[in-house]
């Protein structure tokens, strides 16, 4: 709780979590500096697959009781679904930077893979995702950065590559994406020049047949007028 943006007083009333099956667990806020600080070890509650958690936290702070909520997605060691090895490199092909990192696949299944691309002091330049299914077993993956978007932005590298993500779909389970660990640390990229990239925007057969089936919803009057060309996908 702020209030003017300083912490409120308040008083904690309840503070648990919630687990799947209904399941509660108690934990203790305390005030640490101003605002309230507890610690939830979901190690102890005995998951063996990856869950979603509620945090709650019933509260008043002078006008009666309210009660905040939190979600998160714990996952347990041995449910990883895939691990970076950390090994990766980089090259420009076809005009895109291409940023290939490999992966360790423990569970087979549609990956989707993303990150983003900063210049070296930190800016963002551009923002790529991948989807791909994996077997198990070790597996590149190729990040693509659009070669025009870093053309235009006129900064030159070395980029770094931040925020790398990774996540197993699982559209049948509770948490829909069985995420992968954080990657350790960031990747940086040779020292390219921004002019090194192509300035030509995006085409391919996929944006044909798309601008197709646009103009035809457009000839039946159910789609909006085709008036740009479409982004990368």
């Amino acid at each position: 709780m702020r209030r003017d943006g300083e912490p409120a007083p308040v008083e904690i009333i309840d503070a648990h979590v919630e687990l799947p099956d209904g399941t509660r667990h108690r934990y203790t806020l305390v005030r640490r500096d101003g605002p309230h600080v507890g610690l939830v070890r979901p190690a102890d509650y005995a998951l063996t697959a990856p869950a979603r958690l509620t945090v709650r936290v019933t509260f008043d702070h002078g006008t009666g009781p309210k009660t905040a909520r939190l979600h998160a997605h714990y996952i347990p060691d041995d449910a990883v679904p895939a691990r970076w090895t950390g090994a990766h490199r980089d090259a420009l092909v076809d005009g895109s930077l291409v940023v290939t990192v490999d992966i360790d696949v423990e569970q087979a299944g549609l990956y989707l893979i993303d990150a983003n691309l900063f210049d070296p002091h930190g800016e963002p330049v551009a923002w790529t995702r991948v989807k791909e299914p994996l077997a198990e077993g070790r597996h590149p993956v190729a990040l693509r950065f659009f070669g025009k978007v870093i053309h235009d932005s006129g900064r030159d590298g070395p980029y770094t590559l931040g925020q790398l993500r990774g996540a197993l779909a699982a559209p049948d389970r509770t948490p829909s994406r069985v995420s992968m660990p954080a990657y350790p640390g960031e990747i940086t990229t040779a020292r390219y020049l921004a002019r090194d990239f192509a300035a030509a925007e995006w085409d391919a057969p996929e944006k044909h047949d798309r601008l197709r089936r646009l103009e035809r919803l457009e000839a039946l009057g159910d789609a909006p007028r085709v008036g740009r060309p479409l982004p990368p996908q």
